[in-house]
């Protein structure tokens, strides 16, 4: 049975570069086509928003970097942002 006052959410971990968004693509690609809406909510991304100027300025990186070398050097504070953004969210869902 679907619920249609609550909707589901879907979350996807694993370490860097194993496929986690390429995976979402394509869930929301065929839940859409099968007629579910589905959206993506990104945690990293919007933490890479807001890193990016500041990696710029400092390390002269993007947070956005496909270098494994230098996904390494940011690697635990997107981890920790993560990990806090998720509790947040718990506690407001309940």
């Amino acid at each position: 049975m679907i619920f249609k006052e609550l909707p589901l959410i879907f979350g996807i971990g694993g370490v860097a570069r194993c496929g986690k968004d390429t995976l979402g693509k394509h869930l929301i690609n065929k839940l859409n086509k099968s007629g579910f809406p589905a959206l993506n909510i990104s945690f990293a991304t919007e933490l890479k928003k807001d890193l990016d100027p500041f990696l710029k300025d400092k390390l002269n990186i993007s947070a956005f970097t496909d270098s494994n070398s230098e996904k390494n050097l940011f690697a635990q504070c997107l981890c920790a942002g993560e990990q806090i953004l998720a509790e947040k969210l718990i506690l407001i869902t309940g």
